[in-house]
């Protein structure tokens, strides 16, 4: 892979970094807010109905945070290229696997036990077995439309390389024509001159 290339990764990976980071932070900023409802009140949210309201704030999340991830994805390949993207298509879907690997808010929603022992939530509040089946949901959520994320942006990257090695061997055979009818034009100009310099003038 050449310096263009590397560069041209490393801007996309910053690209989709960059858009994604503010996203996740107010999506988790949401879930902090959630948990402010847990204290040592009767008015403190029974954690069935907490992990509810959260998980309705991931799910949404996953899917526009995948939607904005698709932009970027097809924004980034209209400006590349034809002969360069037709060698990207790969780097391109492993770039994106990567982004992928790390979940930006399970790790944050797992707190949620601690934050109603440390807040020392009203009694009979929090029951485990509510989280558990709730997180398994998450889990479930997560894995689906991240997967869907995925196998969306790569069709783009699939589709954009198509189109670029179509509109290559266009142009390719376009030259081709071009050449063979040159070539059929001076070999015809070269028969005139040839027959021409051939006629007898009279004497």
């Amino acid at each position: 892979m050449n310096e263009l290339q590397n560069d041209l990764l490393r801007t996309f990976d910053a690209k989709l970094h960059g858009l994604v980071n503010e996203f996740d932070e107010s999506v988790r900023a949401e879930i902090r807010e959630v948990w402010k409802s847990i204290d040592p009140g009767p008015s403190c949210r029974y954690s069935s109905e907490l992990l509810m309201g959260i998980h309705e704030i991931v799910g949404k999340a996953y899917v526009d945070r995948g939607r904005q991830a698709a932009e970027v994805v097809r924004t980034s390949l209209c400006d590349i290229p034809d002969g360069v993207i037709v060698a990207m298509g790969d780097p391109f879907k492993q770039i994106i696997e990567q982004f992928f690997l790390n979940d930006p808010y399970l790790l944050l929603v797992s707190n949620t036990p601690g934050v109603y022992e440390r807040r020392n939530a009203f009694p009979g509040k929090f029951f485990k077995e509510s989280y558990d089946h709730h997180m398994a949901l998450i889990k479930v959520t997560a894995a689906n439309v991240t997967r869907r994320s995925i196998d969306r942006m790569n069709l783009l990257i699939v589709e954009a390389v198509l189109k670029a090695k179509a509109r290559r061997e266009g142009a390719q055979a376009e030259s081709t024509t071009t050449i063979s009818i040159v070539n059929s034009t001076l070999g015809s100009l070269q028969t005139g001159a040839g027959s021409i310099s051939t006629v007898s003038l009279p004497a």
